[in-house]
């Protein structure tokens, strides 16, 4: 009887659907040196990379934006507490698209500011005023597709929105009614789907650019933060980092060391930078053979 029992186990274990993973992955765990490029930091929360390799910081604690080389020197900042142009109450991302243009959440200032490439003041979406709902908003992360569609988590109604180029309200998707229950802390965008970080529920959701719920990709560690280059999808969770394929399939897969709370991830074509509250930490992204 055990040897029938053991069968049936191996038998259950054949049928389970395994993880996706790209038919040319190569899902041997190696390590990804870190190296600290910036420290010191009062609540980071965000990082973003320009295509011509500049940072973008939101430093929650100190109410600012910095902008550094991607050596992690200081170059410029904006912004200090307040409630006018320039002014912040806790930014909590910032998106600064292909650097003509710099996205930032306003978090208990309930708005988007939006900035040009020197930071200078362009124009604030007022979430409750656009929608027209007479709501309270807190937006978290945002992301800007390539036709400069903007996304926004917004923590208060457990939502996503989106507003097309010219900052008008499209959309709102009640998250919790797709069947998400927790909310997203972190987001990516490929060219028509929206994946969405659940690391309590231990899964990442596909959303399409429409707002339709499509999948979730699970069997992977809880992932905290999420970005998106080149046509990978970068996944970062408290040991492992991810580069998964447009569909979600898991390209690589490497192990990581010495971060305290990852918070955010940003890629560019030869370094990956990962973000905890305190400080800047990158790796050299590695060829694929």
């Amino acid at each position: 009887m055990g040897i029938i029992f053991y069968l049936h186990i191996a038998i259950l274990l054949l049928h389970l659907p395994p993880l996706e993973r790209g038919m040319e992955a190569d899902t041997s765990v190696n390590r990804l040196p870190l190296h600290v490029i910036a420290a010191g930091l009062n609540d980071a929360s965000s990082i973003y990379i320009t295509p011509d390799n500049e940072l973008f910081l939101a430093e929650s604690g100190a109410n600012r934006i910095l902008r550094l080389d991607k050596n992690g020197l200081r170059l410029d900042s904006l912004g200090r507490m307040g409630f006018g142009d320039y002014r912040f109450d806790r930014p909590f991302d910032v998106d600064a698209t292909n650097g003509l243009k710099i996205y930032v959440s306003d978090y208990n200032n309930r708005r988007i500011q939006i900035f040009d490439r020197r930071l200078q003041f362009l124009s604030t979406l007022d979430l409750a005023d656009i929608t027209g709902h007479g709501r309270a908003y807190r937006p978290t992360r945002i992301a800007v597709n390539a036709f400069g569609e903007l996304f926004v988590l917004d923590e208060e109604q457990k939502g996503l929105l989106k507003y097309d180029r010219n900052g008008r309200f499209e959309y709102s998707v009640d998250l919790q009614s797709t069947g998400i229950r927790d909310m997203p802390v972190s987001m990516a965008l490929t060219d028509d789907m929206i994946f969405l970080a659940d690391p309590a529920g231990g899964v990442i959701h596909l959303v399409s650019d429409s707002g339709s719920y499509e999948r979730f990709i699970g069997g992977i560690d809880p992932v905290y933060a999420l970005t998106a280059f080149g046509g990978s999808v970068w996944a970062a969770s408290e040991k492992m980092v991810y580069e998964l394929d447009r569909r979600g399939r898991v390209l690589r897969e490497f192990g990581i060391e010495g971060v305290d709370t990852i918070v955010s991830v940003a890629a560019g074509k030869e370094y990956l930078y990962l973000l905890d509250s305190g400080s800047i930490y990158r790796a050299v992204i590695p060829s694929r053979d």
